[in-house]
């Protein structure tokens, strides 16, 4: 005759069953599913957002100078008066989002790309032309990047830092996206139906986005729910040294914004300068224009790539690590490059190491100050680093530009392997800052 089990063992199974049901009934965090919602329609307004203004000019830029009569560096000067524009307002547009929340600004910014994208169609000369890169100027700081960024943060929590990562993953896929669409559409109803159809974009798709998914207040902390069950979690790992560092010390931040801000400033100089000038660059080398092509347009597979890497396998790791990493590899693909005389292998690998490096040290530039400074006026913050950077990205595609045309292409990329030293030279002195202000704190 089988063994009847004791009465105390069978109460036991049925609280354990009861137990292990409600554990897998319970539903998913609102907070967690409304942050899930607003990570990806940032993703989607970040995409449309980039696509249809920054990245424009390198596909309709040529039947723009066409129609409208104007020389390269002209439309060059477009671009840079978007970025001085948006240098000018990157601060206070940073205290407003930490006082007031990332709703209006982004939907400010929506119907300002699109009125500008409007004004760019119907632009007959130069004057209207430089008032649509004016508005675009205008709307950067409110409706791409930064504003974003601080939406998440301030949905986010602790979690921020994974939620920019993939939001940056998405939204470095706007040219890889947007060049095709752009070309197709512009072959099929012209430059100025594109722009038409692109502000249509942004005020029927990622305005209504931003309006109905992005909270209308800064959230506040998420505060531990007192109705979850409480049990015991299974036994994990000590956390590393790294990952234990919570923000530094208020009296230590002016010592450690001096060098990130240097960093990040540098680099941008260097990427947003550069990379408009491979093709001609690698063209002037040596390579034939089709093969140049298909080597550049690899930067931002590399850079996608890189990004998934580090979401998926490299999440133990603290942003600072991972952007200084990612510096001291830079300037071995321009060696590679430059002592390479041209060929297809030196130049494919330096589209490799290029792409992911500056995959990998855009993420850091949104999330270092978040690992460094934390939550609280993350935004302010970041407002004040894009200052420089803006102004660096403003003048940097001119300065490549100038010395290309007036010297060797390898003296251009000599000048690159320089700014990339000089910018691992920072991220040297602010790891060693970083490393005085936890020593000064413990």
């Amino acid at each position: 005759m089988p063994h009847a089990p004791a009465p105390q063992d069978d109460q036991a199974k049925q609280t354990d069953a009861k137990a292990g049901v409600a554990r897998d009934a319970a539903p998913v965090s609102p907070r967690a599913s409304e942050r899930r919602r607003l990570v990806a329609a940032l993703a989607c307004t970040q995409i449309i957002g980039w696509g249809t203004t920054y990245f424009l000019p390198a596909v309709i830029g040529r039947a723009i100078q066409d129609s409208l009569g104007i020389s390269a560096e002209t439309s060059f000067a477009g671009v840079t008066a978007m970025l001085l524009v948006a240098a000018a307002i990157s601060a206070p547009t940073g205290r407003y989002l930490d006082r007031r929340g990332a709703r209006v600004p982004l939907v400010a910014g929506s119907v300002l790309i699109g009125a500008g994208l409007v004004l760019l169609g119907l632009a007959r000369g130069p004057a209207a032309y430089f008032a649509a890169w004016v508005l675009f100027g205008l709307s950067m700081p409110l409706a791409l990047s930064n504003a974003a960024y601080a939406a998440i943060v301030q949905a986010s929590g602790e979690g921020g830092r994974r939620a920019v990562a993939t939001l940056m993953f998405f939204s470095g896929m706007s040219s890889a996206m947007f060049w095709p669409i752009t070309g197709f559409l512009d072959s099929l109803l012209g430059w100025r139906m594109v722009c038409w159809a692109y502000a249509a974009a942004n005020l029927l798709v990622c305005l209504p986005l931003h309006f109905w998914l992005v909270p209308r207040h800064r959230p506040p902390p998420l505060a531990p729910s007192r109705a979850a069950p409480t049990r015991v979690a299974p036994a994990a790992p000590p956390p590393s040294p790294a990952a234990e560092a919570g923000p530094l010390a208020p009296r230590t931040h002016r010592a450690v914004m001096l060098p990130l801000a240097a960093m990040l400033t540098t680099h941008a100089f260097l990427s947003w300068g550069l990379s408009l000038h491979f093709i001609p660059l690698f063209q002037d080398r040596g390579l034939a224009p089709a093969t140049a092509i298909a080597l550049a347009s690899l930067v931002g597979t590399a850079q996608v790539a890189a990004r998934a890497v580090e979401m998926l396998f490299l999440t133990g790791t603290t942003p600072l690590r991972l952007g200084l990493a990612a510096l001291w590899a830079l300037p071995g693909g321009f060696a590679i490059l430059v002592a390479g005389g041209g060929t297809v292998a030196s130049t494919l690998a330096f589209v490799l190491i290029y792409g992911a490096c500056n995959g990998i040290i855009t993420v850091a530039r949104a999330t270092v100050p978040l690992f460094l400074f934390g939550r609280e006026g993350y935004a302010a913050r970041m407002g004040v680093l894009t200052v420089p950077q803006n102004i660096a990205a403003a003048f940097s595609p001119l300065v490549f530009a100038a010395i290309a045309a007036r010297a060797a292409p390898v003296v251009a990329l000599g000048f690159g392997l320089v700014v990339a030293l000089a910018a691992l030279a920072a991220g040297i002195l602010l790891a060693r800052r970083v490393l005085q202000a936890r020593a000064a704190s413990a």
